[in-house]
C-alpha cells in the first residue's frame, strides 16, 4: 500500500500546525506574564514619585496579589489562578472570592485613586490579571467567551463546577472593574 504525497503533506501540516499553535501559546503566556512585572514596576515607579506611599493599603493589596500570580505564572492553570488571585486561606471558594472583592471595592473609595496614574496601575493590573487568567487555561477561555461574553453567566453554576464558577466570576470581577476606572477616567 502506497501512501498518497497528498495524504503526507496533509499530516506534516497538521504536525506544523500543532506546533505553531504550542509555540504561539507559550509565548503569549510568556507576553502575559512579562506585562504583570511591568504592572508591578509601575506600582513600585509610583512609590518612588511620592503617588502613593509602600505603606499604603492600595500599594500592598495589589503588590501582594501582582507577586502571588507572578510566583504561579509559569504553572498557573484553573486551579493556581483563583488560589494566586484571591489569596485563598478556607476551603470556601465562593467566600474567597466575596472577601478579595469587598477588599477592592474598600481600596475602590480610598483617597489614592484620586491620583489618575495611581488608577491607570489599577486599570492596568485587572486587564493583565484577567489576560493571564485567559491565557493560561484553554478551558476557562472557552467557558469565558461561552457564559460572560455570550451573556450566559446566570445559568453557569447549574452546569459547572464550582471551581470553575469561582474563576470566572474572578474573570468577570476583573472585567468589571476595568470598565469601571475607565469611567473613571472619562469623568475625570
Amino acid at each position: 500500500m502506497q501512501l498518497e504525497p497528498m495524504y503526507i503533506f496533509i499530516f506534516i501540516g497538521f504536525c506544523f500546525s500543532v506546533f505553531l499553535y504550542y509555540l504561539k501559546k507559550s509565548a503569549y503566556r510568556k507576553s502575559v506574564t512579562f506585562r504583570m512585572y511591568a504592572v508591578r514596576d509601575e506600582f513600585v515607579f509610583l512609590v518612588a514619585q511620592n503617588k502613593i506611599s509602600e505603606d499604603s493599603k492600595v500599594f500592598q493589596f495589589y503588590y501582594k496579589r501582582i507577586n502571588a500570580l507572578l510566583s504561579h505564572a509559569p504553572n498557573i492553570g484553573l486551579d493556581d489562578v483563583l488560589h494566586s488571585l484571591i489569596k485563598m486561606k478556607e476551603n470556601n471558594l465562593e467566600g474567597s472570592l466575596k472577601k478579595a472583592i469587598k477588599e477592592a471595592e474598600e481600596i475602590m473609595k480610598l483617597r489614592e485613586l484620586e491620583c489618575s496614574e495611581v488608577r491607570g496601575a489599577i486599570k492596568s493590573f485587572y486587564v493583565v490579571s484577567q489576560d493571564m487568567m485567559l491565557a493560561h487555561s484553554s478551558t476557562i477561555r472557552f467557558m469565558y467567551f461561552v457564559f460572560i461574553r455570550g451573556k450566559l453567566f446566570r445559568y453557569c453554576h447549574k452546569i459547572l463546577p464550582s471551581q470553575i464558577v469561582a474563576t470566572l466570576k474572578a474573570i468577570q470581577f476583573a472585567e468589571q472593574e476595568k470598565s469601571h476606572l475607565q469611567l473613571i477616567f472619562l469623568f475625570t
